[in-house]
């Protein structure tokens, strides 16, 4: 497909307001932290009221077991009750099935001695990626697998991925997983119009890196039975979107030229591997700990503002929603006392005039339990051209799928990933950490 971004015609787009009607309402979307956490929901009505008020017209929602072994009746109410919020709210939902919605770990998702990326972890998280899908295919018509394959918080993450750390996959294994939930969900996906993003690649530039995931997609696009899928399914590829997540200038100010490079990068990737998928960014923000509040809300009207001028860019989802000062993680738009900061206002603004109507009302139910102060972070871990070392000292990356210390309820939980460091001790240890200034 045409890459639609010249660096000329993002500043441009920065330079001028957009006009009204220029995206849908569903283009601006929001991470809201773990919606369910210890049995205590944590996306109900009021909070979901309250993110479309902030001019989100798109929500994340992670399926979590919270717990749980299986998905089981109780488990799947819950999340009834948690979807219903969301497009009660008309705000809709893309759903992440990703590490904490199948029991087992890192190392059991990683065995693969015989190198086909076949294992009984691919074939139990396919069968539960179905399984959603024809649970909530009625109100979900966006699902991300996986996120953050690429995120490894151990160097030595190639010698022993099967203790990793983070949520790395090998790639042939996120191969596998990705073809096996388009070859057994396709029919679901197909019956309820719904498609597949593929997990959020972390792309960051920890150490001065320029680093954005496209060695690890390449292995992907390398090393998956897509021949087969050609062959016998009529499409190369079991994704639909591309999914990417964008820490850079964590410190400063963020460029629409910076922003743009990573993008084309990722986009440029695709096109030679004759992948015409667009973009979706499920994560891209800013800490109000390495920035200025108001320079975090000129960060987010200079990010919606240039991704919404871009044809490839199909939805971007701001991490995150509140602030969890007890984790440092302060990428809300509202503080932890549910106070807006200056990005609240920022993205209504961005937001506003936008061109659709949101979903339908679904039904509101289940109790609505007093908010915490939970909300996403930090992750750990890509590659992609990065110093060694510098990744040791950091945990390798920084934002993504865990974002939550053990007793956060604001964040997804890598301690579920297995393998290597605990999530939580690399988030605490890199936000220690000032990498050229952008404390991580």
């Amino acid at each position: 497909m045409l890459r639609a971004a010249t660096l000329a015609s993002v500043a441009v787009s920065v330079a001028c307001p957009l006009a009204a009607d220029a995206r849908p309402c569903s283009f601006y979307g929001m991470n809201p932290g773990a919606p369910v956490w210890g049995g205590a929901v944590f996306l109900d009505a009021e909070v979901a009221g309250a993110i479309a008020g902030a001019g989100a017209g798109a929500i994340r929602i992670d399926f979590r077991l919270d717990g749980a072994a299986e998905w089981d009746e109780a488990a799947l109410g819950t999340y009834e009750g948690i979807v219903d919020a969301a497009v009660g709210a008309r705000l809709e939902p893309l759903g992440l099935v990703a590490y904490e919605a199948v029991s087992g770990g890192q190392a059991e998702w990683n065995d693969d001695a015989d190198g086909d990326g076949a294992n009984d972890y691919v074939d139990r998280f396919a069968s539960t990626a179905v399984a959603l899908f024809e649970r909530f295919g009625d109100r979900i018509k966006r699902w991300e697998i996986w996120n953050e394959p690429n995120c490894w918080s151990d160097p030595g993450y190639r010698d022993d991925p099967q203790a990793a750390g983070c949520t790395y996959v090998l790639p042939r294994v996120y191969a596998k997983i990705l073809a096996e939930v388009r070859v057994r969900g396709g029919d679901a996906l197909a019956a309820q119009g719904a498609i597949v993003v593929s997990g959020g690649l972390f792309a960051h530039d920890i150490g001065g890196s320029f680093s954005d995931a496209t060695d690890y997609q390449d292995e992907v696009y390398a090393q998956g039975p897509w021949d087969w899928m050609e062959e016998n399914l009529g499409r190369r590829y079991p994704w639909d979107v591309l999914g990417y997540h964008l820490y850079v200038q964590q410190g400063e100010a963020v460029s629409a030229e910076t922003l743009a490079a990573y993008l084309d990068s990722v986009g440029g990737l695709a096109d030679a591997w004759n992948d015409s998928s667009s973009l979706e960014v499920t994560e891209v923000g800013w800490r109000t700990a390495a920035v200025d509040a108001d320079l975090q809300a000129a960060n987010l009207t200079t990010t919606f503002q240039m991704m919404a001028a871009r044809e490839d860019v199909e939805r971007v989802y701001w991490f995150a929603w509140r602030d969890n000062p007890g984790a440092n993680l302060l990428y809300g738009v509202v503080d932890a006392d549910g106070n807006a900061k200056p990005s609240y206002d920022a993205l209504a603004a961005a937001s506003a005039g936008c061109g659709d109507e949101g979903p339908e009302p679904g039904v509101d139910s289940g109790p609505e339990p007093a908010i915490d102060a939970g909300t996403p972070g930090i992750d750990a871990g890509s590659e992609d051209g990065v110093d060694s070392g510098a990744l040791a000292d950091s945990g390798g990356a920084l934002d993504g799928a865990p974002k939550s210390a053990p007793d956060d309820p604001g964040g997804c939980g890598c301690a579920a990933a297995g393998g290597g460091i605990e999530t939580w001790q690399v988030i605490l240890l890199a936000v220690g950490l000032a990498v050229r200034g952008r404390g991580i």
